[in-house]
């Protein structure tokens, strides 16, 4: 009996060490994403933030970003090829635009598993220190690791708009609202100043 006991026992401690080391097994293997509330790292977030600043930059450099916010379709008051299904205030909702600028947010955010929001701000003309935001993608409400970047764009009057619709310039557009921004500099070549803020988390 007492040999039995001892095999019993020696079973019993085989199939703990067994199950012991199956879990540390399973929690070694459990991927944690920057996306997961509460477990983003300091290296994390500081990885995320240098990337959305290089794709803004980048976009930038090869003037898709200009292309970007001045492909206003003057007719129904939002940009080229929006969402007309939402607000629209939130341009192309939830959709990638068209153009290098929302492939490149596709391609360094979207197909990585990340969600963001794209926003356009712009100088009042009635203020020159206050401005407005159209919401230029909205995919939904940040979390609290969410990490932002955002860069400025000079628009002048003689830039035409880029959606196919609107073949004109700033300039001729400055006394029609046919524009998201109005002429904030009536006696120089400058239109206004929009500032791009992208938002990933």
């Amino acid at each position: 009996m007492s040999d039995r006991a001892q095999a019993y026992t020696l079973e019993g401690l085989a199939a703990s060490i067994l199950v012991l080391t199956a879990f540390l097994f399973a929690l070694q293997a459990i991927v944690v994403t920057p996306t997961t509330p509460g477990t983003v790292d300091r290296e994390s977030r500081a990885e995320l933030d240098a990337q959305v600043r290089d794709v803004l930059h980048a976009a930038h450099a090869n003037q898709s970003l200009t292309t970007e916010v001045l492909r206003w379709n003057s007719t129904d008051g939002t940009f080229y090829s929006a969402d007309h299904e939402v607000s629209e205030t939130f341009g192309h909702g939830s959709r990638t635009p068209r153009g290098e600028f929302g492939a490149m947010l596709n391609q360094t955010f979207g197909q990585r598993g990340f969600t963001y929001n794209v926003y356009v701000e712009y100088r009042k003309r009635s203020d020159h220190t206050s401005s407005e935001e159209v919401v230029y993608i909205r995919r939904g409400e940040p979390t609290d690791n969410a990490v932002s970047a955002s860069i400025s764009i000079a628009l002048f009057d003689d830039m035409r708009l880029t959606s196919p619709t609107s073949n004109t310039t700033l300039g001729a557009t400055a006394n029609e609202t046919v524009f998201y921004a109005r002429d904030i500099d009536d006696s120089g070549p400058l239109y206004n100043v929009v500032v791009v803020r992208v938002v990933v988390w």
